[in-house]
């Protein structure tokens, strides 16, 4: 963030006395708020980041109260957002407001494929954060799961499922693995299906898969093939 940018958002907070889902504001006049990772958390996981600016007391109307210790302030702040998993990197501005100084720190958006972002000491379900308006709300389990399975191309068809084998219609599996052979000879042939019973067969193709010493279907065969 650049000097004139910082010395902006300051102004625009002061004069509308205001905190958004964008902006998180603290006084940290003398030292660093004990739960700024709840912010560093929430702020991370929001679409496009935002932004903190120390040194504004919003208890009192924003008033100008300054931070200072800057430099132990600074890093205090460093700190906390290196025990964020992933650690955020932030890109903090130091500014001057009638004699005042005021940290902004700009909070970039974390990976998605890395969400949530959350504080390592206090673990996934106790450190993970959301902006919801003004406030740093922590996740639910489900939004954390949700952030969680999305990071990969979801599983979820290859589960088993026990007892249904005989709801399997024959000759839509007899069908499919004639269908595979003809479509892809040369994928067949690597995997040496022709080699192999059909339960085999069916078991390669992701249709069947082993529970113990029992066969049952996957979820994706049970809706792709049951009757």
């Amino acid at each position: 963030m650049e000097r004139d940018e910082a010395l902006e958002l300051v102004a625009a907070v002061r004069s509308g006395r205001y905190e958004d889902a964008v902006v998180e504001v603290k006084a940290a006049h003398t030292g660093l708020p004990k739960r700024i990772h709840e912010s560093l958390s929430a702020i991370a996981n929001r679409a496009t980041g935002g932004a903190i600016v120390l040194g504004l007391d919003e208890a009192h109307g924003y008033a100008l109260v300054g931070v200072m210790d800057v430099q132990a302030t600074l890093a205090q702040l460093a700190d906390v957002a290196a025990r964020m998993m992933p650690p955020v990197r932030l890109d903090s501005v130091v500014v001057e407001v009638e004699g005042r100084h005021i940290i902004v720190a700009d909070v970039p958006e974390c990976p998605f494929d890395l969400k949530p972002c959350f504080y390592e000491p206090a673990g996934t379900n106790a450190g993970s954060y959301i902006r919801v308006g003004n406030t740093n709300r922590r996740m639910t389990s489900y939004e954390i799961f949700s952030y969680v399975s999305n990071r990969s191309q979801p599983v979820d068809d290859r589960e088993p499922v026990v007892g249904c084998i005989d709801d399997l219609d024959p000759g839509c599996l007899r069908d499919y693995v004639d269908s595979f052979r003809e479509q892809r000879p040369a994928l067949w042939d690597r995997l040496r299906l022709g080699d192999l019973t059909l339960e085999r067969q069916l078991c390669e193709l992701g249709v069947l898969t082993s529970v113990g010493e029992d066969l049952c279907p996957t979820l994706a065969a049970l809706l792709c093939f049951g009757r």
